[in-house]
C-alpha cells in the first residue's frame, strides 16, 4: 500500500479550509489543519517528521505566511511548501519562493490544477531525497576509496569528513607529518 501523505493547510478562512479539505481528503491525503500562524506554528513543532507538505495563506490574522515560512526555513524543516494568497503581487510571489515556497497559488484555488502541482511536488520532494541519501552514500564510498583503511578509527575519521563536507563548517584538519591531514583535506573539498 503507498504511503498516504499528510498536508498540513494553514488559512483563515473555514469555507476555504473545508474546501481544501474535502478536496484532499478525497484525493488521499491525511490532513491536519490551522486557522491562524499561531496554531501553524504549534503543529509544526509537534508534528513536523509526519508532514510531507504544507498549504500555506499569505495573509493570516497573527502571525503572516511569510514569516512562518522564514520560521520553517529557520528551524531547517524541509516541509515543501505551496503558499496561497487572495492579494498577489508580484513581489510577493518572488519573496515567498525566496524564503523556499515551492509554488505559489493564487485564490480563488483551482483545485485540479492544485493537485497536480500537489502531486507534481511531492515526487520532486522524494527525488530529491533520493538524490541526497545516494549523494551521501556515493560521498562515502568515494572517501573509502581515496583513503585507505577499515580500522574503528578510520570508520570515526570517514564519518566525520562526510558530516563535515556536508556543512558549511570551517575544518581544521590537525595531525602529525605523514598521517594523511592533505589527503583528508582534499576529500573534504572535493565532496563540499
Amino acid at each position: 500500500m503507498p504511503e498516504r501523505h499528510t498536508v498540513l493547510i494553514v488559512d483563515d478562512d473555514p469555507p476555504i479550509r473545508e474546501m481544501l479539505t474535502d478536496f484532499l481528503s478525497e484525493e488521499g491525503y491525511e490532513i491536519l489543519v490551522a486557522a491562524d500562524g499561531a496554531s501553524a506554528l504549534s503543529v509544526l513543532r509537534e508534528s513536523a517528521e509526519h508532514i510531507n507538505l504544507a498549504l500555506l495563506d499569505v495573509r493570516l490574522p497573527d502571525v503572516q505566511g511569510l514569516e512562518i515560512l522564514r520560521a520553517m526555513a529557520d528551524k531547517g524543516l524541509e516541509i515543501p511548501v505551496i503558499v496561497m494568497t487572495a492579494h498577489g503581487t508580484s513581489s510577493t510571489a518572488i519573496h515567498s519562493m525566496q524564503l523556499g515556497a515551492y509554488d505559489y497559488l493564487t485564490k480563488p484555488i483551482d483545485l485540479n490544477q492544485l493537485g497536480l502541482t500537489i502531486r507534481r511536488l511531492l515526487e520532486h520532494h522524494a527525488l530529491a531525497q533520493q538524490v541526497k541519501t545516494l549523494q551521501s552514500k556515493l560521498n562515502e564510498h568515494l572517501i573509502q576509496e581515496r583513503i585507505v583503511g577499515s580500522s574503528p578509527a578510520m570508520q570515526q575519521v570517514y564519518k566525520l569528513i562526510g558530516r563535515v563536507a556536508g556543512s558549511d563548517a570551517t575544518v581544521l584538519v590537525c595531525g602529525e607529518t605523514g598521517t594523511g591531514k592533505e589527503l583528508v583535506a582534499e576529500v573534504i573539498h572535493e565532496n563540499s
